[in-house]
C-alpha cells in the first residue's frame, strides 16, 4: 500500500509538477520514520515507490536512508495537539478526505472478502470488531510478531503475509 502510494505521489509530484526529479539526491528529500519497526517498512516503502525502485517483500531494505528518530524528541512525525494546536483539525480533515475514506474502504473490502478480517475476529475473540479496531489489532500483530512477542494464539503464514 506505501509503495503504491509512493508511486501516486511520484506521478503527482514527479510527473505531473516537475516538483520532485525522479532521482534521489539527498539534498532534495528527506525521509524520517518513527522508530518503530512497521513505519520504518512503510517509509522504506513509499520512498522505493516514489523513486521507482523495486522491492521485494520481506526484504524492505533500500538504498534511500531512513532517518528514525523516537517519538519522545520527534517533534514531526509524533504530532498532538498539544505539540500542534492545528493537529487535531488537519488529522480531522485528513481522515475526512474522499481519496483516503476510499483508499481505506478498498483496503477494508479486499481483508473482509479475503477472510483476512473473520479470521483475526475469530482469533482475537472480537466478533464486532470494526475495520478500525482490526486496523489497530493488525499493527500490534505486526509488531508483535517482527518482535518474538508470545500471542495467546498461533498466527499462520498466510496471516502473516496478510499482516
Amino acid at each position: 500500500m506505501h509503495y503504491d502510494m509512493g508511486k501516486f505521489v511520484r506521478a503527482t509530484y514527479v510527473d505531473k509538477y516537475n516538483f520532485l526529479s525522479g532521482t534521489y539526491y539527498p539534498s532534495e528529500a528527506y525521509i524520517q520514520s518513527t522508530d518503530r519497526p512497521r513505519t520504518i517498512d512503510s517509509a522504506r516503502s513509499q520512498v522505493s515507490g516514489l523513486y521507482d525502485a523495486p522491492l521485494v517483500w520481506p526484504n524492505v531494505e533500500t538504498q534511500f536512508p531512513v532517518n528514525v528518530i523516537s517519538d519522545p524528541v520527534d517533534y514531526v512525525i509524533h504530532l498532538t495537539d498539544d505539540l500542534c494546536p492545528k493537529f487535531g483539525q488537519i488529522q480531522k480533515a485528513a481522515q475526512n478526505d474522499k481519496n483516503t475514506v476510499a483508499m481505506y474502504d478498498q483496503m477494508n473490502s479486499d481483508w473482509e472478502k479475503s477472510g483476512f478480517f473473520p479470521r483475526i475476529r475469530q482469533l482475537t475473540n472480537m466478533p464486532n470488531a470494526t475495520a478500525t479496531d482490526l486496523r489497530s489489532v493488525i499493527d500490534y500483530l505486526d509488531w508483535a510478531n517482527r518482535n518474538n512477542r508470545t500471542l495467546q494464539f498461533s498466527l499462520t503464514d498466510s496471516d502473516i503475509r496478510n499482516i
